[in-house]
Order: C-alpha cells, then sequence, then structure tokens
C-alpha cells in the first residue's frame, strides 16, 4: 500500500470523526470507507432479470421488440430507476450532492465488469452538457460518474 493510499485513508476516517459518512440512499450513518448501508444494499431496486437491452424493459414487458437502429450495442444499468434511485440522481443532478456520482460510478463499474468482463477499455466518454446549464449547474453529473 503507497503512503499516499494511507494517508488519504487517515484523512477519510478522521474527517469521519467530524463529518460522518452516510448511505445515500437513506441517509445512516456508515462505516467511513463504506458507501451504502447493508439494509439498502439489500433492498434496492437491483436489476436482475432478463432485460431488452435496447430498452431496458424486463423481456415480458418489453414494448421496443428490438426495432432500434443500431447506434449502440446495447444498454446496461445496475438498478431499476425508481424511489431513492431517482431521488439520489435528482440529489445529484440538482442539488449538488456530487458524492452520489461516486457512488454511481462504483455500481456501474460493478455491473460493466460483469457484463463486459472479456472487454478492454480505452476509455470512459460523457455526454457533454450545453455551455449555459454547465454554468449553471456547476458541473456535469455524466463527466463525474465517468
Amino acid at each position: 500500500m503507497s503512503k499516499k493510499k494511507i494517508f488519504k485513508d487517515i484523512y477519510e476516517y478522521v474527517l469521519s470523526l467530524f463529518f460522518p459518512n452516510r448511505c445515500i440512499f437513506c441517509g445512516q450513518i456508515i462505516d467511513p470507507f463504506g458507501d451504502i448501508c447493508s439494509e439498502c444494499e439489500e433492498k434496492l431496486p437491483w436489476i436482475k432479470e432478463d432485460i431488452c437491452h435496447f430498452c431496458g424493459a424486463e423481456n415480458k414487458y418489453c414494448s421496443c421488440k428490438k426495432r432500434h437502429g443500431h447506434f449502440y450495442e446495447k444498454i446496461i444499468s445496475p438498478l431499476y430507476y425508481v424511489d431513492n434511485v431517482r431521488d439520489c440522481v435528482h440529489n445529484l443532478k440538482f442539488n449538488d450532492e456530487c458524492r452520489n456520482a461516486e457512488v454511481f460510478a462504483k455500481l456501474m463499474e460493478r455491473i460493466m465488469l460483469t457484463e463486459y468482463a472479456d472487454v478492454e477499455f480505452d476509455f470512459v466518454a460523457y455526454i457533454p452538457m450545453l455551455k449555459k446549464q454547465r454554468r449553471k449547474r456547476g458541473y456535469n453529473q455524466g463527466e463525474l460518474i465517468a
């Protein structure tokens, strides 16, 4: 373990004594190095079913019937966009809760390593925002996650 990593871990731990780390989904105090509490980890709307890789719906509810062009091969996501997940994305985009981006990035990394285990990526890209929107918000949430 590098000295830089050790000092960063010590810094994070000391900081957590004054500003405890909280689960982004429920607000419960969690381990200084954790992201999500164990209750939310179990209760979150994880995408587990067989889904359509074009529209994201479960195959039994898919209405697109793969009638899309060939702009992309497939979409993936770790969670359904409902309830606490939707609230956390909203807080990231509109309430300056930028820490949520790091947690979402880790969740996306987890699913990418599962779905694309045999693919070696050169880079991860994001969709740019309009300059006016970027100035107003101060950041691009997609860029933070990427």
